[in-house]
């Protein structure tokens, strides 16, 4: 539950999602026994936690000057992106308590298996290549020119922000823009490199059909890999989390078609998928840190485990 966020809820609003809850049919659910092993199992140690992770502000609307080369509005919804969509729950790095780092606000967090990326304008691994309307279709239908919701971000468009006007959705988009923090670039690895020589020819065997041979990808069905923020992440988890087991991006009525990716753990060995993900991340002007045998082994004991 994102109390954390839902603090900065007017109390009107707060009432207000009280008073539509009271109106949904109650259904028969047996709740499960506490599973949290000791200490985080006492209620009580929240009285301790709250003062150091509750930020009880009400954020507020604000004028934005519209991003350069945009004409499009000047609005900021602060109050929808930090309050109710609660977007820092899995964008912002969490402490060894888990509350936000409130220093690396929306730079990207590793949760499920996968890594929430950087949402910040960052021109390297936030949304700085992105325009407006490429971040109000993205929220709105789940895909755009660049990228395709999945995972646990599916969910949110399919039930959340697929729902919301475009009006409260290019406020947000304004917002995210509006939040800068670059992250130092690193060299990619050279073209030359063994590691990017393999990979390259498996990319060309089993990726380039679907996003192409520049990794420029399929506007609205497949993900650009060429410049994308989420393959650039600090870490691979969802890169490695949908060639290992695949993936279905959502379909809403805005993009219905909710194309898939197959799972290539079968067909791949660690040091393939190594080598793939690290050409990926260092292919057309991509830069990250390569990706290791054992991290891809490490990634598909735990999504193995995990029931993936």
């Amino acid at each position: 539950m994102p109390c954390p966020y839902f603090t900065r809820l007017p109390r009107s609003d707060a009432l207000a999602i009280r008073t539509w809850l009271n109106t949904i049919p109650p259904v028969r659910h047996k709740v499960v026994s506490n599973q949290l092993p000791f200490s985080f199992d006492i209620r009580a140690s929240l009285a301790a936690w709250q003062p150091g992770s509750l930020e009880r502000a009400v954020f507020q609307t604000r004028p934005i000057p519209p991003p350069t080369g945009q004409k499009l509005g000047v609005e900021s919804r602060a109050d929808l992106v930090e309050g109710p969509m609660h977007c820092g729950m899995c964008y912002t790095p969490k402490n060894i308590l888990g509350g936000d780092e409130t220093g690396s606000r929306l730079r990207g967090y590793s949760l499920q298996g996968w890594f929430a990326p950087n949402i910040t304008n960052s021109t390297y691994r936030g949304l700085g290549g992105w325009r407006i309307d490429d971040i109000v279709s993205y929220l709105k239908t789940g895909h755009n020119r660049i990228a395709a919701a999945s995972g646990p971000m599916a969910e949110e468009v399919a039930d959340s922000s697929s729902h919301m006007t475009d009006a409260d959705l290019h406020d947000v988009a304004i917002y995210l823009k509006d939040q800068s923090a670059q992250a130092i670039r690193p060299a990619a690895l050279p073209a030359s490199d063994p590691t990017m020589k393999l990979g390259s020819a498996i990319y060309a065997d089993e990726c380039s059909a679907c996003h192409t041979p520049t990794g420029s990808g399929i506007s609205g069905l497949f993900p650009m890999l060429a410049g994308a923020q989420a393959v650039q992440s600090r870490r691979p988890d969802s890169l490695l989390h949908v060639v290992l087991v695949g993936t279905r991006s959502v379909g809403t009525q805005g993009a219905p078609t909710a194309p898939a990716m197959p799972p290539f753990a079968w067909l791949l060995t660690d040091q393939q998928i190594a080598a793939v993900t690290t050409y990926i991340r260092n292919a057309w002007g991509n830069a990250a840190p390569a990706v290791s045998s054992g991290d891809v082994a490490t990634a598909r004991q735990s999504l193995s485990d995990a029931g993936g």
